[in-house]
């Protein structure tokens, strides 16, 4: 406002009623209180943060699981016994049954990073959805591999490692899925009817 016309009357309020003539420029009235910045609401679903997290959680469980054994064999032809893990199944073929898994645990970290560090409401759907459908699957895996190696020798602990990841990853899902929902749901609440 300044540069404006020097013949205003000292003490003058501006017509926005804002700034006040002192004689030789434009102040800011200290009895109008300035309009001020609507405050930050954070976007950050914790719950979507916390899915995240618990995502990651679960993979050092997926990891040991596919190194521990899943299964003891006895009675092999060396009087021995031999295991089986996901990662040494025993013939060089087997090593292509690890791909499933290790892609599973890329696919984890990089989604629980997205939802940890993007809070997008898309990106919390579908990682939501990415965390569920894994979780889901990886239960279903390593339940196979116990149940189909449980009558040819004793059960290791990488099925039950697994599962329990499985359900960790699952876990995570849910609370991703949920944030989804909460932030519907207080957006409904805030809205004027």
């Amino acid at each position: 406002m300044q540069g404006s016309d020097p013949r205003q009357p000292v003490g003058q309020l501006s017509p926005d009623g804002m700034w006040r003539w002192d004689g030789s420029r434009w102040q800011a009235e200290p009895s109008v209180m300035s309009p001020l910045a609507a405050p930050r609401v954070s976007t950050r679903s914790w719950l979507a943060t916390g899915g995240g997290i618990v995502a990651l959680i679960a993979v050092p469980f997926i990891v040991a699981a596919c190194i521990f054994p899943f299964v003891y064999y006895s009675g092999n032809s060396n009087g021995g016994s031999t295991s089986s893990s996901i990662f040494n199944l025993g013939y060089p073929g087997g090593v292509f049954f690890a791909l499933e898994p290790v892609a599973v645990t890329v696919c984890t970290v990089l989604t629980a990073i997205l939802l940890i560090a993007w809070q997008h409401q898309t990106v919390r759907a579908v990682g939501a959805g990415v965390l569920v459908a894994f979780g889901i699957q990886t239960i279903a895996l390593f339940i196979g591999y116990i149940g189909g190696e449980a009558p040819y020798g004793r059960l290791g602990p990488g099925g039950a490692v697994g599962t329990l990841g499985g359900l960790v990853i699952l876990v995570g899902g849910g609370l991703a899925a949920a944030s989804v929902f909460v932030r519907q749901a207080s957006r409904s609440e805030q809205a004027p009817s």
